[in-house]
């Protein structure tokens, strides 16, 4: 299974229209602590309307500035984001001359604060390098960039991405599906598991895994149980399929309004939470 999308930034132009028949969109956000990208706004809003999938990608200065500096400057931008779009770390130029730990401290510290796991972009000829595996060891996925040729080896265990082409604009490909691309979102440390009683059950007492965020287009054994838990409720009537369809994020939202969550129908951690009884 692959996906195939586009990265942007304010070269190309907002019109949503020009990029309706990817599946995702990744946009500059930020660059150093000084850049915002003008147009990243629109961009994301565009790509949100045509359903796409998102990501956000700042472009590293580490000759000027700290990785943790940068990494907050990327924040301040991508705060509405966090939960909804895959952080990236865009790694070339003259980034290249200087120390991968650098770049390791800023994946880390992005993943702690948003509770995703962010693609780390580099060309081929660098990610072969054995400089490069404490960060492919640390689990952060490899975007990568190679033209003309298909990628050879890194020090990667797989590629996650690869972008093929700049022309006429940076075209990519992701090597998963929806699924995939949410378990990045939520491919997070900050796992939290308590036992709680949730409702009328056989059990009565149940153990809750909150990992991230739960949304539409994603399957399996976390959305079931989410279904599970709104029926408990009384906010979900369909069958139980570990699908999240059009049924399941309108339960989902009747729940954070009933509640006084914000209503997105996005099960992030203050909606798991709300669900298992823990606020």
């Amino acid at each position: 299974m692959a996906l195939y999308g586009v990265d942007i930034s304010n070269f190309q132009p907002v019109s949503g229209s020009k990029y309706a028949g990817s599946a995702f969109v990744i946009c500059k956000a930020t660059e150093g602590v000084n850049f915002n990208d003008k147009r990243f706004r629109q961009h994301m809003a565009n790509a949100s309307a045509n359903g796409q999938l998102l990501g956000a990608y700042h472009y590293a200065r580490p000759e000027y500035n700290t990785a943790i500096k940068e990494a907050e400057h990327f924040l301040t931008v991508f705060e509405p984001w966090i939960g909804k779009a895959v952080p990236c770390l865009d790694w070339e130029q003259k980034a290249l001359q200087h120390s991968p730990a650098w770049a390791l401290t800023w994946l880390r510290y992005v993943a702690e604060k948003t509770g995703s796991k962010p693609l780390f972009y580099v060309q081929q000829s660098q990610a072969r390098l054995a400089k490069y595996k404490p960060i492919a060891d640390a689990g952060f996925p490899l975007w990568l960039a190679q033209y003309s040729k298909k990628p050879g080896p890194t020090v990667w265990p797989k590629l996650t991405m690869w972008q093929y082409t700049s022309n006429p604009l940076d075209k990519d490909v992701f090597y998963g599906d929806r699924a995939d691309w949410y378990g990045l979102i939520s491919n997070a440390s900050n796992t939290l598991e308590t036992q709680k009683d949730i409702g009328s059950t056989q059990t009565g007492v149940r153990k809750v895994k909150i990992v991230g965020v739960t949304k539409k287009g994603m399957e399996g054994v976390q959305v079931k149980g989410l279904q599970t838990m709104l029926k408990e409720y009384g906010y979900y009537s369909a069958t139980i399929d570990g699908k999240f369809g059009d049924k399941t994020e309108a339960s989902v939202k009747a729940f954070q309004r009933a509640e006084g969550l914000d209503v997105d129908g996005i099960v992030g951690k203050a909606t798991w939470s709300r669900l298992a009884g823990l606020e």
